[in-house]
């Protein structure tokens, strides 16, 4: 491909060679969404930067309420990981419905993020656990919401020196489960069409909405985003039938799609709906399972 390659072995090779090329540059690991990209001509960097090497960016822990996870933890690491317990089946699920076990393997969370796609399947999820992500570089640290952080398709906050470094966010109360689906034009390895993270807290009746957060990998653009006017129609009621019908209706209404080559706004527009009403009854079901199953 003609790129050239720099292989930082330790942060401070990284955030010197950042510091002085990072304007021609792009960081790679497995590189299994930039390199498809490079060899289409869809991307043309300068220096590709080669930081698989950087061990001390792979880690899954859970410090005081709190889970971190560094930014080349691969899917392989983020699905098989038993730190993550139940109530994060949404990660568990893309041991079946993301990629391929070559991909998985190779496939990091940093840069899945970093991607900024509305292809990239940990973008809802992380946002609807309300993630944080921290970008380094030499002189600074910083810590910004996800959705702070992904400015549009494939633009993000990132700096020409900076990387990211991780990605946290406050573990799941009791009564809380978080699933994850999407819909594409093949049952594996697919790109999604419409994809769904739902991640929902009930009260003690397994009934009432007490906290819920929803994100698509479309609502107005191409880029993943929360479905925060759907949140709102939820929060504080009953989660029955009625109220799944008033959900489904406020999300058309706060969808704002367009037809592509891939599939018609109409089309992706029911897919969401109907992902909503079976993520949230999912997770209905699984709160209920789980209390009954520790009664």
């Amino acid at each position: 491909m003609g790129n050239e390659i720099f292989v930082p072995l330790t942060e401070d090779e990284l955030f010197e060679f950042l510091e002085t090329n990072g304007h021609n540059s792009k960081l790679v690991s497995g590189a299994t969404d930039l390199l498809p990209r490079v060899q289409r001509g869809q991307e043309k960097p300068v220096t590709l930067v080669d930081v698989s090497r950087l061990a001390a960016l792979r880690y899954i822990r859970r410090e005081q309420g709190v889970v971190r996870i560094g930014a080349l933890s691969t899917l392989t690491d983020l699905t098989e990981n038993k730190l993550l317990g139940n109530q994060y089946e949404a990660f568990r699920l893309l041991g079946v419905i993301f990629g391929s076990p070559p991909v998985r393997n190779l496939a990091t969370v940093g840069g899945n993020l970093a991607a900024a796609s509305s292809s990239e399947d940990l973008i809802p999820i992380f946002l609807a656990l309300d993630a944080r992500v921290k970008l380094k570089s030499k002189t600074t640290c910083r810590e910004i919401p996800l959705e702070e952080f992904i400015r549009g398709k494939r633009t993000t906050t990132l700096t020409s020196n900076e990387f990211l470094a991780e990605v946290s966010f406050s573990e799941l109360k009791p009564n809380s489960w978080c699933t994850f689906d999407k819909v594409g034009r093949r049952e594996r390895v697919i790109i999604s069409l419409v994809s769904l993270a739902c991640a929902l807290t009930l009260e003690h009746d397994s009934r009432t909405v007490a906290d819920v957060r929803l994100a698509l990998n479309r609502v107005r653009g191409k880029v993943p985003e929360r479905a925060r006017e759907t949140e709102k129609i939820l929060l504080g009621n009953v989660l029955d039938e009625f109220r799944l019908d008033e959900a489904c209706k406020a999300l058309e209404s706060e969808l704002h799609l367009t037809n592509d080559f891939r599939a018609s706004a109409a089309y992706r527009t029911k897919v969401a709906q109907n992902l909503l009403r079976d993520s949230l009854r999912h997770c209905q079901e699984r709160v209920r399972h789980e209390g009954d199953s520790a009664a």
